[in-house]
């Protein structure tokens, strides 16, 4: 059936509706309506109606037979009432008047039973579309006695919407004339699990007219905040005399999808006395911490987690003492369970719950405390005059304006890290340098203690040391050694819960990434040239070498500063450890320690490198690739001696007949040096430390000043401080070990520097 079918069909309806005004007592008082789906792609939906209606009606009875509602869990059939059936129509083409309810709550002392449907329907499109329930009549004792109804819910399947927001209410809403001239009140409701778009409230009124009654008086209503849902009555003029109960329509939109409320508003006249309602919140250690509140919106939303246990309480007090206090609550969510009252005046109830995956999302639960025990029913009555239904005579009752508490059920998710950031989460760090980070897991469950462990093996040296009080905290040290340039590993941390109240254990993984930089160690106080060489078999004037920093390998170091301890070269795909340990002047062990763990220890020595190739690995300390150091002109001497001698660390062959050198002096004197730069020569020493490094190959002499200058004049090599002049040209086959020898000196032209410019 088409929109235009339906809208004259319902207009026929409530036609028909009014002539049978004169012998209906009416049966409705409250009603809520909105929608929802399961996937933001499906266009399936399920349009969710709670009611209210009059228990003793004629027309609400358990499903299936004649027998009047008496228990939470029966279904009962809205019947017609006076030859008319309750319509549903989707605004797809199908109208229904099937209206079944589901019972959640039955309050005998005001004739009140409350319930839930739920109509399934798919549509063709992504609207928006207008779901609308109408039906007769309302009760008789407000300003729209007998009147039909009509309530909708727009349903907007574009944007990715899951549905429009969820009210639950106190289906008739009390505020007391006997004090004060504006009372305040909530129309709560809440956004569908994922919807981030704001709520916005607004009065209804396009639905008011002939058929459905007046509009709520607006000297009395004075409005509804839009981002609240707050809405303020001026009660003043109640305080003359009785007044009818308002008839409410209440729209909430959340994008383009709105639901609907309608509700009684009941002032009470200024006479006894209306019980005191405090609203609790849940106790430490939950964060509200069990702060209390008599104001509309007064407390935060509780924030609870699923699979963990949740409590709150209501506490009601009566000025006179011989009454005793009750409440009266919303459609609770499945689980939460009022517990036994706690005294008479005044009185406390508990409410518990433990939220389970289905409830994540908001949920408000209100509450109205009262001074007659729920349970005591209304007198019956007569039809009389050829009515179809009368009105019981219920109990005298003074009740409490509702005050509501918005718990926020959230997903029991794993913890979190919350240190380090995770910008912070790639460290590089240098040999010997102190590395100190602090591991923080959290979990947003507070009751959900969270603890921490290595999850990985750790690098030898590290630590864990953990937070006294905090288990979800620990601090992580490690100062790499010598052994560990190269190193780039991940070292990673599991945070677990604990689990509490029945919730699984969850957990969740961190991990860092360490690289420590090859060939870079971090000074230390007390550091100095040897200490550092010592620990990678080598001496202070090789790590001067790699320095061209320092003026002299006499420098102090100070903590802090970052010193060379090798040379980085690019692996090729044919090289392999037998040619690097022959290049370098070096061994396989002293490249297995400057390269942690990029050498397979199956590796044979003559094996191609070709998984390192392309990789920037550490060669030998003796791998000089940066320039010697430069000396300046007036500071230093350059000399140049002819050397025939007998060296034990020379290879193999003869040495030729003359071998062009050239050496450099250091004064002030502090230290004494001689430096040949030669493509082939390997280790030499000469009475104290002789060291040749690989190219620029650099040959330091290191003696003290005086036994440097006596040993040159004793070999006749210095008789006067000559400038360098650049060498002849050195092969690699000219090496050779050499019997006996003499000096001589030779004579050449001036230089200023000696570096890679040089010739051979």
């Amino acid at each position: 059936m088409h929109s235009t079918s339906r809208s004259l069909f319902s207009l026929v309806f409530l036609a028909s509706i009014s002539l049978s005004l004169a012998v209906e007592t009416g049966r409705w008082r409250y009603g809520s309506i909105s929608w929802s789906r399961a996937e933001a792609t499906s266009r399936r939906v399920t349009i969710h109606v709670e009611s209210a209606w009059r228990l003793s009606h004629q027309s609400i009875v358990v499903a299936g037979t004649q027998d009047p509602v008496t228990q939470v869990g029966q279904v009962f059939k809205v019947l017609a009432t006076d030859g008319q059936d309750p319509l549903f129509n989707y605004d797809g083409g199908e109208i229904t008047a099937r209206f079944d309810v589901e019972v959640v709550r039955i309050d005998p002392s005001q004739d009140l039973v409350v319930g839930k449907s739920e109509f399934d329907w798919e549509y063709s499109g992504d609207g928006p579309y207008t779901a609308e329930l109408t039906l007769c009549c309302r009760v008789a004792e407000n300003q729209n006695a007998n009147r039909g109804v009509k309530i909708s819910t727009m349903v907007d399947l574009s944007g990715g919407s899951l549905g429009s927001p969820a009210i639950t209410m106190i289906p008739r809403v009390n505020l007391d004339a006997s004090s004060g001239v504006t009372k305040k009140f909530l129309v709560p409701a809440a956004p569908r699990l994922g919807m981030m778009d704001p709520l916005t409230w607004s009065l209804h009124d396009s639905y008011w007219g002939v058929l459905f009654g007046t509009r709520p008086n607006a000297t009395m209503v004075q409005g509804i905040v839009s981002h609240t849902g707050v809405i303020s009555i001026d009660i003043t003029s109640y305080r003359d005399g009785w007044k009818e109960d308002m008839q409410m329509l209440v729209q909430v939109a959340q994008g383009g999808s709105t639901s609907m409320v309608d509700f009684i508003v009941h002032v009470q006249p200024p006479a006894g006395n209306v019980p005191h309602l405090t609203l609790i919140a849940p106790p430490a250690p939950h964060p509200l911490a069990a702060a209390t509140t008599d104001e509309v919106l007064g407390l935060e939303p509780a924030v609870a987690f699923e699979g963990f246990p949740i409590s709150f309480s209501v506490r009601g007090e009566d000025a006179d003492l011989n009454d005793h206090v009750f409440f009266e609550f919303t459609s609770l969510p499945s689980g939460l369970a009022p517990q036994p009252r706690f005294e008479n005046n005044p009185s406390t109830q508990v409410l518990r719950w433990t939220p389970m995956t289905e409830h994540v999302g908001k949920h408000w639960v209100c509450a109205v405390a009262v001074d007659i025990d729920p349970s005591a029913p209304c007198a019956a009555c007569t039809p009389a005059n050829g009515e179809t239904s009368c009105v019981p005579s219920c109990p005298e009752q003074r009740r409490s304006s509702p005050l509501c508490l918005l718990l926020d059920v959230m997903a029991n998710n794993p913890p979190t890290f919350a240190l380090p950031a995770v910008t912070d989460r790639h460290i590089r760090v240098e040999m010997n340098q102190l590395l100190v980070l602090v591991v923080l897991a959290e979990d947003a469950n507070w009751v959900d203690q969270v603890s921490l462990k290595a999850s990985n093996a750790h690098p030898m040296g590290s630590a864990v040391v953990r937070t006294p009080g905090e288990p979800g905290r620990v601090t992580f040290t490690w100062r790499p050694g010598p052994r560990f340039g190269g190193f780039d590993q991940q070292v990673c941390f599991e945070a677990s819960d604990s689990g509490v109240g029945g919730g699984a254990v969850q957990s969740s993984e961190m991990c860092l990434r360490i690289e420590v930089y090859s060939c870079r160690w971090l000074v230390d106080r007390g550091d100095s040239l040897s200490s550092i060489a010592a620990h990678f078999g080598s001496n202070y004037v090789q790590m001067w070498s790699l320095n061209p920093g320092m003026e002299s390998p006499d420098d102090s170091l100070r903590p802090g500063d970052s010193v060379n301890v090798g040379h980085l070269y690019k692996v090729r795909e044919t090289d392999n450890l037998r040619y690097l340990s022959v290049q370098f002047a070096t061994t396989r062990g002293t490249l297995e320690l400057l390269n942690y763990g990029a050498i397979d220890k199956e590796l044979g020595d003559k094996d191609a490198l070709t998984d390192l190739a392309g990789n920037t690995s550490a060669s030998s300390p003796t791998l000089a690739q940066a320039t010697c150091p430069k000396w300046h002109d007036g500071d230093r001497t350059l000399l140049l001696f002819f050397l025939e001698s007998s060296l034990p660390h020379l290879l193999s062959s003869p040495l030729p007949a003359s071998l062009h050198i050239p050496i450099f002096l250091s004064p002030p004197l502090g230290f004494g040096a001689m430096a040949l730069r030669d493509p082939a020569l390997s280790w030499l020493y000469y009475k104290t430390r002789l060291l040749v490094l690989h190219p620029p190959r650099c040959l330091y002499l290191a003696l003290e000043p005086d036994a440097f200058w006596d040993t040159l004049f004793d070999m006749g090599i210095v008789e006067a401080k000559y400038s360098c002049v650049a060498p002849g040209s050195l092969r690699a086959g000219d090496i050779g070990r050499m019997k006996g020898g003499r000096y001589r000196q030779l004579v050449g032209s001036a230089g200023t520097h000696l570096n890679n410019s040089l010739s051979y």
